[in-house]
């Protein structure tokens, strides 16, 4: 399965099941904090690896996905994800509409 995971202007491609919110975040800002061996070390522990984006990209091609759109819980700042290509936005922005639906619906992603 591949997923997608967005903070700020960092995106990357992961294989594997989805490790939830909580270790999505912990990867994205081991990647963003050029922390390769701790990157890897929680890859390996929650049996994920780095993925090549697929050549298909499609909201329907991502089995999972995460955009972080605050710094923190209760944040008002908003991060802007970017810059991305046409195609790579186009995805962000269906993702970020699906998790404000389902926070309206008071839902969560986990």
């Amino acid at each position: 399965m591949t997923g997608l995971i967005v903070k700020g202007s960092t995106a990357f491609f992961v294989e594997g099941n989805d490790p939830g919110a909580q270790d999505a975040l912990g990867l994205v800002n081991r990647l963003r904090g050029g922390n390769t061996r701790s990157l890897e070390t929680k890859l390996t522990a929650l049996n994920l690896r780095l993925a090549a984006r697929p050549a298909e990209l499609s909201r329907q091609s991502l089995a999972w996905a995460y955009v972080f759109l605050t710094l923190t819980e209760g944040d008002e700042q908003r991060l802007e994800p970017g810059p991305f290509d046409d195609e790579l936005a186009g995805i962000v922005m269906s993702i970020e509409t699906e998790q404000q639906n389902a926070d309206a619906r008071g839902e969560t992603s986990e």
